[in-house]
């Protein structure tokens, strides 16, 4: 059943319009960074690609918003339109009928998953490496850079340990931390879009629910939008870790209720 969904998913045009436009916004600050002089530090210091890549609040922030305002709504959409689709042609009676719900239920979710963590990867592992061609990986230069990399106050934080000293695995974490925003959030979409009968209600749903999730908290430090931009660095993971416990319950809730309670 996964293989067919996948296959399924693959032949429509939604998720090659998904990728066209995050790859065009990651190519994009890409050439923002070659056209732009000036990141973070003069023009003396070799930039690194630790503040060139596109999660970098040193880059442009502008970009770092456009993308996480997209990527949500982009990488889940795919496969929750092709969802809608089958249940309104009740192709979801034939897989009903040959297997269980909770069997129906986990090859959504896991298609759901694999093609989020593509479109997500794609985007984020293209704009890395584009960068990667002009701004090397090395270490923030301890001059420039002393109120992150070498704060005045004694003491540093495990991220700023990473960021100084190991750039790449700091990177990573940051890759690793939006595949974990993105499957929690598209997969509360689609669990959400499957009460939906109308593709102008599941369009609404994917933009809205991700925007006031990236707005709204911001202030408190729990948004996408703040933890996944690396010079705010600072974030408090038991924050963090809060809001993930809590779309992770709230998808475990309706997961159920889905399974017990529909038809």
């Amino acid at each position: 059943m996964l293989k067919k969904r996948l296959h399924q998913v693959l032949s429509e045009k939604i998720i090659y319009l998904s990728l066209l436009i995050l790859w065009t916004i990651s190519i994009s600050q890409v050439v923002y960074n070659l056209m732009n002089e000036k990141l973070a530090n003069p023009e003396e210091v070799p930039r690194s690609l630790s503040y060139a890549w596109i999660l970098s609040g040193d880059s442009s922030g502008s970009f770092l918003f456009i993308m996480l305002v997209l990527l949500f709504p982009l990488s889940s959409l795919p496969f929750s339109l092709h969802l809608l689709k089958e249940k309104n042609n009740f192709f979801s009676y034939f897989y009903l009928i040959r297997s269980s719900k909770k069997t129906y239920l986990n090859s959504m979710l896991l298609t759901n998953s694999i093609i989020s963590i593509f479109v997500t990867l794609s985007t984020l592992f293209l704009n890395i490496y584009l960068n990667s061609l002009f701004f090397p990986l090395i270490k923030p230069n301890e001059f420039t850079d002393y109120m992150r990399a070498y704060p005045l106050i004694p003491g540093q934080t495990f991220s700023q340990e990473l960021f100084k000293n190991h750039p790449l695995i700091n990177m990573l974490m940051y890759i690793g931390i939006a595949l974990i925003y993105v499957l929690l959030i598209n997969n509360l979409i689609l669990l959400l879009g499957y009460f939906v009968n109308k593709q102008m209600y599941l369009f609404s749903l994917a933009v809205i629910f991700p925007f006031i999730l990236l707005v709204i908290p911001i202030k408190h430090k729990l948004s996408p939008l703040v933890t996944l931009s690396v010079h705010a660095y600072n974030v408090s993971l038991i924050s963090t870790s809060i809001l993930f416990l809590c779309l992770f319950g709230i998808i475990l809730s309706l997961y159920y209720y889905i399974l017990r309670h529909t038809e």
